[in-house]
């Protein structure tokens, strides 16, 4: 749901967006490699979602606010849940400013890496090389803790008070 309100919000804003499309495939550690990779195609991992991992498509526009995914550099500001504005969109890096904590104001780099997530539920190690970071116009009540707002939205598409 989140990602319809982010793809949404994106394409309400002018400018011209670039689209970052991850590099998937089966970690060679996974128990039978050979069948796990010709079973489970690259086109197949590409819809793969896993919390906290950034999609196969990234749609960003200068000026977007995203969330960083990953601890990158904890002594400057590029932590988990780290929130930026996109200052230019380069094909090896993102460049952006930093909005939240100790380092507002500050320039951060952020290159694609690779990441390998644990999840159990799938039969396969997923390896997958994208920007490790999210839009976050709609983000999560755990994302957005410890957070200032000057203005909140909340969705609630049906009744949640149990008086009239």
């Amino acid at each position: 749901m989140l990602d319809y309100y982010n793809l949404t919000s994106i394409g309400l804003f002018a400018g011209q967006s670039k689209i970052y499309r991850s590099v998937d495939s089966v970690c060679k550690s996974t128990v039978n490699y050979e069948s796990m990779e010709s079973m489970y195609t690259p086109e197949y991992l590409n819809y793969v979602r896993i919390p906290g991992v950034p999609n196969h498509q990234l749609e960003l526009k200068i000026g977007a606010p995203i969330v960083l995914l990953r601890n990158l550099a904890p002594n400057k500001g590029l932590c988990n849940g780290t929130r930026l504005i996109v200052t230019q969109l380069c094909s090896r890096v993102i460049e952006a400013v930093i909005v939240t904590d100790n380092h507002i104001g500050e320039k951060a780099f952020i290159p694609r890496i690779c990441m390998r997530p644990s999840d159990t539920t799938l039969p396969f190690t997923l390896k997958r090389v994208q920007f490790p970071v999210s839009l976050c116009y709609a983000m999560t009540i755990n994302k957005s803790q410890g957070q200032t707002l000057k203005y909140v939205g909340l969705y609630l598409p049906r009744l949640v008070f149990s008086h009239g």
